[in-house]
């Protein structure tokens, strides 16, 4: 069976066709990806506790992070308090000068006494948070990578949800207005027949 199209009906689905395109080219400009999700503190929330308890400090971004770092003052001092606890006192005699950076000043302090191998080293993500993580296990000098890991699986998920509803808004985008057009032009049609057979009564 061939079906057959009015004017009206060839009308609106070349203006349907045509239509498709810009939903679809915003679509894939919006089309998220995990290293343009923003970090959120609920991505910490839904780590395993364990994990969770692992990380002394999430931010957005470096520049946060460095300035976290910089409220601190004292934290780059050996004889400071480190995760709630004081570290092992150490003399000024072999201290390493510090540089400004903060992520090498750090590891330098780890490095000078083994008590301080506990200190939180940052874990930097391609969608540029920066985590503060602690080592696994007492004598380690990087952090724990199971953080890591388990972090940025939470950041792909939320991508791979995110992708999804923006599947679902461009398919209501494109829907809703072409059914609403479609009742718009079929609507005028059927008033407009409406006066014509009127009009060829009255004739009649």
């Amino acid at each position: 069976m061939r079906l057959r199209l009015n004017g009206w009906q060839r009308l609106w689905v070349v203006i349907l066709v045509l239509y498709v395109l810009p939903v679809v080219g915003i679509a894939v400009l919006a089309w998220p990806t995990p290293e343009a999700t923003s970090h959120r503190d609920e991505f910490i929330a839904q780590l395993p506790a364990e994990l969770r308890g692992q990380i002394e400090g999430a931010y957005r971004s470096e520049y946060d992070w460095k300035e976290a770092w910089k409220r601190r003052g004292d934290s780059f001092r050996p004889d400071t308090v480190t995760q709630g606890k004081p570290a092992k006192p150490v003399t000024g005699r072999g201290l390493p000068p510090l540089t400004g950076d903060i992520e090498r000043d750090l590891k330098g302090l780890a490095a000078l006494n083994r008590d301080l191998t506990d200190l939180p080293g940052p874990a930097h993500f391609p969608n540029g948070a920066v985590l503060d993580i602690r080592v696994a296990k007492k004598g380690d000098v990087e952090p724990d990578v199971r953080v890591g890991r388990a972090y940025w699986a939470i950041v792909e998920a939320d991508t791979r949800h995110a992708r999804w509803a923006l599947i679902g808004r461009a398919a209501l985008w494109w829907l809703i207005p072409s059914v609403a057009f479609y009742a718009g032009g079929w609507s005028v049609a059927w008033v407009r027949r409406g006066f014509r057979e009127s009009k060829s009564t009255r004739v009649g």
